[in-house]
């Protein structure tokens, strides 16, 4: 008897796959609010790039003048986001997200990246979202306040809750962030791993790649922050080289060279036109509804007998 398959698993994996594929990405007429170059849209960048929607970002970025406090001064930008700070997302409907992590989160839970940074499984998940808060609180937070209250000091006195952040508390700061990339070298040099967790990139190397990148080699205000980071560390060090080594790393440091550009039409790292994000697709997605498509053509030709 031959018969259609409507009523197999085959006919609904290839409904979901058909409806995502016509579906609107997150990043649909919404506005990204950055200032390429500095450390917390570094992150988000770097982690876009990584996932392979950094054009979209870019197509959709609003440059604001951080070095000149627009972020804080602007009614417009305080009205969206009250804390003050850069980046964060305007979504279509108006639901404004901020803070690095969540951007990041926002993008990945939407299934438009090409790859997950936040981990597979629940377990993964899990341990991503531990190591994440580890290197956020043991290295990433005090490096940036040694900044914010010792050599950036004048910048930040009144910006915001930096400007609680007395210049006295700079060189304990400091101390912190080396004594604990010193502990993290002693958990991570003898795992075998070329990452931070699970042996493969997680949201987690990008935030901390991200500040060290900034506390090693930043001098815009004269000498680096805290050039020597990673002296006798040669794990890290060796993890430091791999990161700045991934294609991210150059795609998501392109444009901080001409941090003020106007956001109207950027061009990617590659140099080629930005695509729409309201034709953004999930690449693997596309793949999977045109294979089942194939799939269920051949299949409801089948006669069953």
């Amino acid at each position: 008897m031959s018969f259609l398959v409507f009523s197999t698993p085959l006919f609904y994996l290839l409904l979901f796959n058909v409806v995502h594929f016509y579906s609107e990405s997150i990043l649909s007429g919404a506005t990204y609010y950055s200032m390429p170059g500095i450390p917390n849209p570094r992150i988000v960048d770097y982690y876009a790039s990584e996932v392979g929607v950094l054009d979209d970002l870019y197509s959709i970025q609003r440059v604001v003048d951080v070095m000149g406090n627009e972020n804080r001064t602007s009614e417009e930008l305080i009205k969206l986001n009250p804390d003050g700070a850069v980046p964060f997302l305007k979504l279509k409907d108006g639901t404004v997200v901020a803070e690095t992590i969540a951007i990041c989160q926002l993008i990945e839970s939407s299934g438009i990246g090409s790859t997950k940074l936040f981990g597979e499984s629940v377990t993964e998940k899990g341990v991503v979202n531990m190591w994440q808060r580890r290197v956020e609180q043991h290295i990433c937070l005090p490096a940036f306040n040694f900044f914010r209250c010792g050599p950036a000091r004048e910048m930040f006195k009144d910006r915001g809750m930096h400007g609680h952040l007395l210049p006295e508390m700079a060189a304990s700061a400091k101390e912190t962030v080396l004594k604990e990339l010193k502990w993290l070298e002693g958990l991570v040099s003898g795992s075998g791993s070329d990452f931070i967790c699970l042996n493969k990139i997680s949201i987690a190397d990008v935030q901390l790649y991200c500040v060290l990148q900034f506390i090693l080699e930043f001098a815009a205000l004269g000498a680096p922050p805290i050039p020597e980071a990673l002296e006798g560390l040669p794990w890290l060090q060796a993890w430091y080289a791999r990161m700045g080594a991934r294609p991210a790393a150059a795609a998501s440091r392109a444009r901080a060279s001409c941090p003020m550009s106007s956001p109207t039409r950027s061009r990617s790292a590659r140099g080629s036109e930005v695509s729409s994000p309201r034709r953004t697709l999930h690449t693997s997605t596309s793949c999977s509804a045109l294979l089942c498509c194939c799939i269920f053509c051949t299949a409801s030709r089948v006669s069953v007998r």
